[in-house]
This record gives structure tokens, sequence and C-alpha cells, in this order.
């Protein structure tokens, strides 16, 4: 016993069809039973026919010939039945409930000058007595009202059944749901989130596979990102002796050449080393109020000033003098995003602005130039590490695709976003969205 109830509490399957089957027993035993239960009522009536047909013959001798209508009035008044009585010709004498004859259906002849007859849902008798005659109905069966009342509960019963299965069978499959949000969020990044362990099901071990999963996979990244560190600490030290060799050479192109080299790879390592430390989950920002309107335009003149190219936008007033940045990062940020608009702007010019959206109480940095634009199969992975768009690209054109995944890292340290609009032939707009 111990063995099946395990194997119950620990297959989801068997579960299942453990409701499906008492499910469907308990229909058929409350159908039956109803059914059941009708029968023999309709039973019962037929086999009192006899007595019910002595009574209603006593009640037409009572009557007289001709009938005395004011008596049969009175018992009607008296008896919930209604009685419709009809002479020789067919005149109608009595017929105190108005009761439509054209509606009145006849079913079977139960014997001579005796017949059963219905009006809707109402069962009566027809008797031919004396050259008149008498129907009788009740003025409400006892019979249908009995059957509207077990139909009304046998349906009760079946939709309350059919709801607590489906509650059982909603409670069951929760953790599907917590599967698929767990599934969601760590497929989005969040590779810290676990998904809730509740049950030693099917749908348990899955849940612990996909928690190792996440744990796996994000032991891996971390490795990777120590590595990465641990090889560009390294690249600094010869990158610096090769730089001090530099100096000795005499000036000619092949100094310049690999003076020009020896900076990208400098620019390459940094950019490295900058990434994986924001990616860490320990990272943090050496963040301060700042004036962003007045930084932003200092350092977009400190770098560009001669770049007739660049084209600053004079913010609205309503942008807070004080916003919380890491100045070096924002600095990254703002050198990354109008070094690509000028880079890619089809030598067209180029816009840097600034607004503040007191709704969202946040402040964007857009960026727009108007030059050939990313295509849309490209536009969702141009801020991955080393993604471009021309694979084929040489690095004086091309640079190391590390540019705008920096800029997003940035921007999400700060708890911000960024946001990048582009079309083909008509330009691309990048937009730091940054909380107050």
């Amino acid at each position: 016993m111990k063995k099946l109830f395990a194997l119950f509490q620990q297959s989801l399957f068997i579960r299942l069809m453990a409701i499906f089957i008492v499910s469907v027993s308990l229909f058929i035993f409350i159908m039956s039973a109803s059914l059941t239960l009708i029968y023999k009522k309709q039973t019962e009536e037929l086999d009192g026919f006899g007595f019910f047909e002595h009574y209603i013959n006593f009640v037409i001798d009572d009557f007289g010939v001709p009938p005395d209508i004011a008596k049969a009035k009175s018992l009607t008044d008296s008896l919930p039945i209604a009685i419709i009585i009809k002479d020789q010709n067919g005149n109608v004498l009595l017929n105190d409930e108005d009761i439509e004859l054209a509606d009145i259906k006849l079913r079977r002849e139960l014997k001579t000058n005796v017949r059963s007859i219905n009006h809707g849902r109402t069962r009566g008798l027809e008797v031919d007595r004396n050259g008149y005659q008498y129907l009788f109905f009740g003025r409400q069966s006892i019979a249908d009202k009995h059957d509207r009342i077990v139909g009304l509960l046998t349906t009760s019963v079946v939709l309350l059944v059919l709801f607590i299965n489906y509650l059982l069978v909603r409670h069951l499959l929760r953790p599907i749901k917590l599967l698929n949000e767990g599934a969601q969020r760590i497929s989005d990044g969040e590779l810290g989130y676990r998904v809730p362990h509740r049950h030693s099901d099917e749908l348990g071990v899955l849940t612990c596979s996909i928690n190792n999963m996440a744990d796996s996979l994000n032991g891996m990244l971390e490795a990777k990102r120590q590595l990465l560190l641990a090889i560009s600490h390294e690249l600094r030290t010869p990158i610096t002796r090769a730089k001090i060799q530099l100096e000795m050479m005499p000036d000619d192109d092949a100094r310049r050449n690999l003076i020009e080299d020896i900076n990208e790879l400098d620019m390459l390592v940094s950019d490295l080393l900058e990434a994986e430390r924001l990616n860490s989950q320990h990272a943090g920002l050496n963040s301060e109020a700042i004036d962003i309107v007045e930084f932003t335009h200092t350092l977009a003149q400190q770098y560009w000033s001669d770049n007739p190219l660049l084209n600053w936008q004079t913010p609205d007033t309503s942008i807070p003098d004080q916003i919380p940045l890491d100045k070096l990062r924002y600095q990254l940020l703002l050198r990354n995003l109008i070094s690509n608009a000028i880079k890619y702007g089809d030598e067209k010019p180029v816009i840097v602005s600034l607004s503040f959206d007191s709704e969202k109480d946040q402040v964007t940095l857009s960026v727009s130039d108007n030059g050939l634009g990313i295509s849309e199969e490209h536009l969702q992975h141009i801020a991955e590490p080393f993604y471009r768009t021309d694979s084929a690209r040489q690095r004086q054109t091309g640079g190391f695709g590390l540019g705008l995944y920096l800029c997003r890292l940035i921007a999400e340290a700060h708890k911000g976003q960024l946001d990048i609009q582009s079309t083909l032939g008509k330009g691309t707009t990048v937009c730091v969205r940054l909380p107050k």
C-alpha cells in the first residue's frame, strides 16, 4: 500500500488518470440513479391507474346526468385539478382554467372510452360517459415536477463534480506555470533565479533539472568572465612594453601603423575589462549627483568641438539639475554613441539631445544620425558582444562589436535601458533612458 501511495504521489500521469476515472464513475452513477428514480416514478403512476380510474368514475357519477356544472366547478375550486366538460354536440360546458382545446394531444388509448392525454407537460384523462366528454388535468403534474427537480439536481451535481475536477487539475498543473515563468526569466538573463521546488513528481524532477541547468550555465558564464578578466589583465603588461619600445623607434609609417594597432588592442582590452566588470553581479557604480546637461555638453565639446557634423540640441528647462551618474562610465557611453553615429552617419549631421519624461521620472539621452541605417534582422542583435552587421568588415571600418554592448551594460547598470530605432536609408536613433 505504501508503494502504491508513493507511486501515486510521484506520478502526475497516474493522478490525472485517477481523477478522470473517478469523475467518469461518479457521472455514470449519478445519471443511472437519476434515470432509475424517473423510471420508478413513471411506473408507479401506471400501476396506480386502476385506482385513479375508479375515483374518476365516482366523480362523474356524482355529477349526474346531465352533469351538475356548479358541483363540478366547486370541485375544481377545492382540489388541484382542472375539469373540462363537453356535451353531445361538442359544446364546452365547463373550462375553468381556460385551457386551449387545440393544444390537447392524445397519448394513447387506455381502454374503451378512456384515453390518456397531454396538455403541454401536464398529463390527463379523457372519459366518454352518457354522451358527455370529461377531461381531467392536474394543475401541476407531480411526476413532471419530480422529473424537473431530479434533472436540476443531477445537472447541479455534475457541474459541481466537473468544477472540483477543474480545481484539482489546475492545482496539479500549477508547477507548469511556475516552470514557464522561471524558464522565461532565466532565458531573459536572470541567471540567479531558481524555480520554486514544491513537488516530488515528474514536474518536481523537471524543476530540479531546470535549476541545475541554470546553475551550470551560470557557472560556465562566471568561468568565462574570470578567464576574460585574467587574459585582459595579462595582456596589459606586453602592451605596455610594446608601447615603450615603439617610443624608441624612428618616426616612420611602420611606427605609426604599429602605434595604431597597439592603441586598438589597448582599447579592446579596456572594453573587455569594463564589460566584464559591469556584467559581474558584484559590480558597483561610483555614482554622484551631476548636472547631466552641462556634463554632456562639456564632453561633446571636449571630444568633437572641431567636428561640424555634430549638432547639440538645446534641451528643455524641465530636466533636473542633479542626476546620479557614474561620470567615467557615462563618458564612455556618450563617446561610443557619438563615435558610432559619426562613423556610420554617411557624413551627414548627427544630433545629440536630452529630454525629461516627468510621468516616468527619467532622463533620455538621444543620439541620431542620418546614415545608412540598420536592417531589422540585425537590429535585435546589434547590442550583443562582438556582433557586427557585416562579418567581412575590417577593423578600420567596423571595430570589434563591443561599443553598443558596453553602452547597454552601462545603461542597465544605472537601472536604465538602451533602445535602438533604425530605418534603412534614413538613419539610426539610439536612446538611453536613465531614471532620475
